[in-house]
């Protein structure tokens, strides 16, 4: 049997990064690393969706968030690698439904009509898959705003240009802090904080895996 992390945060707010450090840790052994599947985003039968999404995001978000939520149970039903016990998942089916789809809806992105459709589809993904759903902590990684927006600057995404506006961002915020607020007390949390240099966040991942070790009681 395995634990799962969901490694979660906003747009932009350094989890690829800190996975990064995470494969240099002193559970390196242990873990399998499941990165965001936005490969699959970008390319569906030839179609970008992620582009398609930001280009018109009135007219895709309904279209793009569902089959975000299709790749994501798929995400979740991904066994660890090469006998590792602990799955760390980029992202989660959850943030998709409870921090990006009302993000959507707030923005006027998502129609309500769209918006109940939605809901009926994930509520029978929910209960479909809710054994490959299960997880045991959630690690967030929590950044200003304006390491967020430089951070998606710099690492210049064709898809992403110009598109994610500020109060897109601060919506995501709300409603993922929401999320944690709300999750059951077995569930625990740890919030890593990526306020400063990217060498600072790796001089403290040892702290955070110790953290996480406790968490999951390994």
């Amino acid at each position: 049997m395995y634990k799962t992390i969901l490694l979660e945060g906003n747009i932009g707010s350094g989890k690829t990064t800190f996975s990064n450090y995470l494969k240099q840790s002193q559970i390196a052994n242990r873990l399998s690393i499941h990165n965001e599947p936005i490969d699959r985003w970008r390319d569906l039968n030839g179609l970008n969706l992620l582009k398609a999404y930001y280009k018109k995001p009135n007219k895709r978000a309904f279209l793009f968030e569902s089959y975000v939520t299709l790749t994501m149970i798929d995400h979740h039903r991904a066994l660890p690698c090469n006998g590792t016990d602990i799955k760390v998942m980029e992202r989660s089916y959850f943030s998709a439904i409870r921090v990006f789809k009302p993000t959507l809806v707030d923005q006027h992105l998502m129609s309500n009509y769209e918006s109940e459709v939605f809901d009926a589809i994930t509520n029978e993904q929910l209960s479909q898959y809710a054994d490959a759903l299960k997880y045991d902590l959630v690690v967030y990684i929590e950044t200003p705003l304006d390491m967020i927006t430089n951070n998606i600057y710099c690492r210049a995404r064709e898809e992403e240009s110009g598109h994610i506006r500020v109060p897109y961002l601060l919506e995501l915020n709300h409603y993922y802090n929401q999320w944690l607020e709300n999750l059951p007390d077995s569930i625990p949390v740890i919030k890593v904080m990526n306020n400063s240099t990217r060498k600072h966040l790796e001089f403290m991942t040892p702290t955070y895996v110790e953290s996480i070790v406790k968490a999951l009681d390994i």
